[in-house]
């Protein structure tokens, strides 16, 4: 576990009296220390051996009038801030949260998956059809003019996992060869899929420490195929049901317009959190009811 420092400030998700000092202190404190707006939420329910869990995430920011009167603040009451800080931290243990083992958490992907992997990349790099693949991007993917296309595929096997495989267009092999394009799956490739896969578990650790509960991260794995003497990195999703088509998405989100108001609260404080920018009506769908989840997202 990843301990966390002494002049970290906390924030707390479900405070008490006690904790709520803490904070205060350590609200005045991290303008001395320069955290600007940053935290380390303390999770409700995430004790580990005595230690509690956090995730990093920003809290909104001050106003320069506010802040600076906590700075002139800070310094007067240094002393007094600091000794509520030591006596807490004296008695409390604090560490990070890895959120990549419970990202994936319930999703199998079996060694015979893995293989049946292994002899279908080749017909996967190039988006062949086989009986045993469901394709979910098309061939015009291929002909487009994204240069950083995602084959996203099925296999029949396992309908409710969704593969990623991210690839890179070589539009010089593409000149040699006299083809319209040509794919590659080397470093860049890998890369992308690293960045995407730290992009979900970004997502899972904002909905966590700001708790929220309208927004839904899929289940989401990173594994390792090897064919032909390359290695590949693939995402692993599971598949959500929603209505599929940006049309049927929009239909939806109008038709329950007066229920979402803290649905988009929530996609808000995500959005300012994590940078996402794919805001479209297929990017962010509104799932179909669900047992662990219930009511329209």
């Amino acid at each position: 576990m990843s301990a966390v420092g002494f002049f970290t400030p906390l924030h707390f998700q479900q405070p008490t009296w006690t904790e709520k000092i803490v904070e205060w202190a350590d609200g005045w404190l991290s303008e001395l220390y320069f955290y600007g707006n940053e935290r380390a939420f303390v999770i409700a329910g995430s004790v580990d051996k005595g230690s509690q869990g956090v995730i990093w995430a920003h809290v909104p920011p001050s106003t320069y009038l506010v802040t600076a009167g906590k700075v002139l603040c800070a310094i007067f009451l240094f002393p007094l801030f600091v000794a509520i800080k030591v006596v807490y931290r004296l008695t409390h243990t604090f560490h990070v949260i890895d959120v990549k083992p419970t990202l994936g958490q319930g999703m199998v992907v079996s060694q015979e998956m893995v293989s049946q992997l292994e002899k279908l990349m080749p017909k996967i790099c190039i988006e062949a059809q086989d009986e045993a693949l469901i394709w979910h991007s098309s061939k015009h993917t291929r002909l487009s003019f994204d240069y950083h296309p995602d084959f996203t595929f099925s296999l029949k096997a396992a309908p409710g996992l969704i593969f990623r495989l991210p690839a890179e267009k070589d539009c010089r092999s593409a000149a040699q060869t006299n083809l319209d394009v040509v794919f590659s799956f080397g470093k860049a490739s890998q890369q992308r899929a690293e960045n995407y896969f730290a992009g979900r578990v970004r997502a899972e650790e904002v909905c966590l420490a700001h708790r929220l509960d309208r927004l839904v991260v899929p289940r989401t794995q990173k594994i390792q195929v090897t064919a032909g003497g390359q290695s590949y990195t693939l995402i692993v999703e599971e598949r959500l049901d929603f209505e599929k088509g940006a049309l049927a998405q929009e239909k939806l989100y109008q038709r329950h317009t007066l229920e979402l108001d803290e649905l988009v609260g929530q996609l808000a404080l995500f959005l300012l959190e994590t940078n996402f920018s794919a805001v479209t009506y297929s990017k962010i769908p509104l799932l179909k009811e669900r047992a662990d989840c219930p009511g329209k997202r």
